[in-house]
């Protein structure tokens, strides 16, 4: 039962990510005189067109420190200044997001009106932040032959793997993929902990937490910053962060434009005979592919208001491999039409942005953001997802909104006080609709000769029209108090939601919440559906953390923790009687889980020489799962009692399921229930109230980092580094209907072959059988896994990688070595009703 995975990723690119840190910029280090002694009481003013009120000002601390947090994306000059010393100016520090720059100087002595400018590298190591990011600065995203969209971005980082796609894809290529929903992890992650935010505000969706709700066109930010290791406090998971930072505008009006199209005859192709010969019978090929951007930003009023809109579209359409239309599309079987290749289409996707910035007061900024727009995708989910095809008049018709309101203000108080907070609100209308030509008025099929589902989309998506609307409001404010060698941050995030979730069919056609399982044409099963309903969820989550970065001469030392607390719910839910269901339902509203978590976060940083040029770090994190309203879509008993599928044998060759839905027992054409609940207002699915409502029991890993960072030369630098990930607080179904001794296990011989160990002909024994009197009973329990038996599972792996900068060329590449362990035989022993999990 153990298994192992080993993966080996190599990644080179060219004008790549530039590396950074945490996730607020800064410059800081130590002045000192020519003898070496500290400087307390020197003014340091740093300069940048990126800052709306131009200049930000720090003095030293009495052990010749300083430190100015919160600066923006830029270029920045760094002026000091002190009575009896000459003043000396350092230009051409670059900042990108999460970067600490630092800036060691010293001052001789003269007189203040003697200035010495002094312009050089930009530091490559930070040698005070353990988290590890990447940033992809405006001129790599402008300027890399990929798709613009993050993930395109987001896999060019050595070690970052894809998965989530919502279509045939896995890995996009020029855009071809469209708006495909990919989410990234690293280091035995799970995608499903990846975050999208914009300016630090979460844009999840509520359909999937890993994934943002709008589409934004990348030219509304400024740099996408990808925070993936040894993430801070004010994360929530270890999972990849991505970081959208909206770009402001200037005193200067600045504009641009972006077009690509890549016509179909652009594109090559590896379809030859030999292809042919082995029965593939085409490739995925473009039919039309365009992305076009505009955007505009300047000033209203010189460093006071500043504005920036942008406006993108996209059409993204191609023929899918190995899909193709439907000779008949109510026919009982599906039959290729290969002179029509299947098409998925997205777009044309537009969206408008507005970002504006007001410098209200000479220690007031205020900024608000909006988007609007729409996404479309009028032949969505096509061909081959996993295992199974999706006949043209099986898939989707999504529409939903771009939607994003944000505004937030930030204060510098003092020199060492600031004060930021922020607000979002995300409201999206979300359409599942089938197509309107599919044969809506007779039920779907999935037949298992081919894996295909066609007539229409009920039997994959379980219905032929769903509307998923949301809203979500988002918060986070944070007070950090920062001298020269010490900087201490706390603030809190929070996010509350709703969400209605509704299926039906077509009734209007006189369709039947009704679908079928086929063998080549030939009745297998029939699964009924209860009709018309809408269940809605909340989610209430909050974090609140506090860190503390300590310097003690080369040491620093960041500490931190966080307490996050969820509470997924659903309110009262009520459903009217249907055909299949001929009762009223009413389920009073009740807690999924609400969970507490104290989640420690600790980093050490060392500068060996003390010259900023090589770091030792180390870290130990732990973090939980990110979770949506998935917990609370589990146990709602419209959810989990809204289908019974029942064998069927067609013995009058009419192909429709002849007996009584509502007799649980053999009848008619029609074999037992699965599902014995059905038809009756009763809950079926519970969770164990000492693990949905306890202390850390949220499913959680530990992350652990070691490695070292080195400039190696003036523009060049090199890491290795060494990370380990646990996961603890595993999940487990336990239905309660049956246990060990309900299930009977029996052998089978394999067949002969030479591609089979030792020629096959062995036994193969230890196959589950559950009896048949259990068959159909649900009672399930979701508990956690350590109160039945153990589950290991554990990823360690080792990064190298080097960035450089070398005479306006970024070079940026690396080898990710790494192997998954999972161990699951204890728990599978322990509970082999899990091997069941429909009953």
């Amino acid at each position: 039962m153990a298994r192992c995975v080993g993966v080996f990723a190599l990644v080179l690119a060219v004008l790549l990510l530039t590396p950074s840190v945490t996730s607020a910029q800064a410059i800081g280090g130590t002045v000192t005189d020519p003898s070496g002694s500290v400087l307390p009481g020197v003014t340091v003013e740093v300069k940048s067109p990126a800052l709306i009120e131009q200049v930000r000002t720090a003095f030293t601390n009495g052990a010749g420190q300083y430190q100015i947090i919160e600066l923006r994306p830029g270029t920045y000059s760094v002026t000091f200044t002190l009575p009896g010393f000459g003043t000396l100016v350092r230009e051409g520090i670059e900042l990108t997001s999460g970067f600490t720059a630092t800036v060691d100087v010293q001052l001789r002595v003269g007189t203040v009106q003697e200035t010495v400018t002094v312009t050089g590298a930009s530091p490559l190591v930070d040698v005070q932040n353990v988290t590890q990011q990447r940033v992809a600065t405006r001129e790599v995203i402008d300027t890399m032959p990929v798709a613009k969209s993050f993930q395109s971005l987001g896999v060019l980082i050595p070690g970052v793997t894809i998965g989530g796609s919502t279509n045939n894809q896995t890995q996009d290529v020029g855009g071809q993929s469209g708006q495909s929903h990919f989410t990234l992890a690293i280091h035995g992650g799970r995608t499903r902990d990846q975050h999208v935010a914009y300016d630090g505000l979460n844009v999840e969706s509520m359909n999937r937490e890993d994934s943002a709700g709008p589409w934004v066109p990348e030219a509304a930010s400024q740099e996408i910053a990808f925070n993936y290791s040894a993430n801070g406090a004010e994360m929530e998971t270890g999972g990849v962060r991505v970081n959208h930072i909206p770009a402001e505008g200037g005193n200067t009006l600045r504009g641009g434009a972006f077009f690509t199209i890549t016509p179909p005859s652009w594109q090559t192709t590896n379809f030859d005979d030999r292809l042919r010969a082995l029965g593939v019978t085409g490739s995925n090929r473009v039919k039309e592919l365009w992305m076009a951007e505009v955007k505009v930003g300047g000033r209203i009023i010189r460093d006071k208001m500043w504005f920036f809109l942008s406006h993108g579209w996209f059409q993204a359409d191609e023929y899918v491999l190995g899909a193709y239309y439907n000779q008949d599309i109510r026919g009982r079987r599906f039959v290729p039409d290969l002179s029509r290749q299947a098409l998925s289409t997205q777009g044309p996707d537009f969206t408008s942005t507005g970002r504006l910035t007001w410098q209200a007061t000479p220690r007031n900024k205020i900024t608000a953001f909006i988007t609007n727009g729409e996404q479309h995708y009028p032949i969505w989910l096509t061909g081959l997802l996993g295992t199974v095809t999706r006949a043209p008049e099986a898939t989707l018709h999504p529409i939903a909104g771009n939607n994003i309101y944000q505004a937030s203000w930030s204060a510098p108080v003092t020199s060492r006080l600031l004060v930021e907070a922020g607000l979002g609100h995300n409201p999206q209308q979300v359409h599942w609709w089938g197509q309107d030509w599919a044969a809506n008025d007779i039920p779907g099929i999935l037949d298992l000769a081919n894996n295909t589902y066609s007539r229409n989309t009920a039997a994959a998506w379980l219905a032929t029209k769903r509307e998923s609307p949301y809203r979500s409001w988002t918060g986070r404010a944070a007070l950090s108090y920062v001298t020269g060698s010490h900087s201490f941050r706390t603030g809190f995030s929070y996010m509350d939601t709703t969400q209605s979730d509704t299926q039906y069919f077509h009734d209007e056609l006189g369709a039947l919440p009704l679908t079928y399982l086929t063998n080549n044409g030939a009745a297998v099963q029939a699964t009924f559906y209860q009709g018309y309903a809408t269940r809605n969820y909340i989610m209430h989550n909050l974090g609140i953390h506090g860190e503390d970065q300590w310097r003690v001469k080369r040491l620093t030392v960041n500490a931190g923790v966080r307490f996050d607390h969820i509470l997924n719910s659903y309110p009262d839910q009520r459903a009217n009687p249907s055909i299949f269901v001929p009762v009223a339902q009413f389920y009073p509203a009740a807690d999924a889980v609400r969970w507490s978590d104290l989640n420690p976060r600790l980093g050490v940083a060392y500068d060996v020489f003390g010259d900023g040029k090589t770091a030792i770090k180390a870290s130990a994190n732990r973090y939980i799962l990110r979770s949506g309203n998935q917990y609370a879509k589990f146990v709602n008993p419209l959810d989990t009692n809204r289908s019974n599928a029942r064998s069927w044998t067609d013995t009058n060759g009419n192909f429709f399921p002849d007996g009584d839905p509502l007799n649980p027992d053999r009848n008619g054409e029609l074999g037992p229930s699965a599902n014995r609940n059905f038809a009756n207002p009763k809950i079926n699915a519970f969770y164990d109230p000492n693990w949905a409502f306890g202390w850390r029991q949220r499913p959680s890993d530990w992350e652990f980092s070691t490695g070292v960072q080195r400039e190696v030369a003036s523009g060049l630098s090199a890491a290795v580094a060494y990370f380990r990930r646990v996961y603890t607080n595993f999940e487990v179904v336990n239905n309660q209907a049956f246990g060990p001794s309900d299930v009977d296990y029996f052998c089978v011989t394999a067949p002969a072959s030479p591609a089979l160990p030792g020629g096959g002909g062995q036994k193969i024994c230890g196959i589950p059988d559950l009896r048949p009197n259990k068959v159909g009973l649900l009672d399930n329990l979701l508990t956690r896994a350590d109160n039945i038996g153990t589950r290991l599972q554990h990823w360690n792996g080792v990064d190298a990688t080097v960035n450089a900068r070398l005479r306006g060329i970024l070079l940026q590449g690396g080898v990710n070595v790494g192997k998954t362990s999972v161990n699951e035989c204890n728990l599978a022993s322990g509970v082999p009703e899990i091997l069941f999990p429909n009953g």
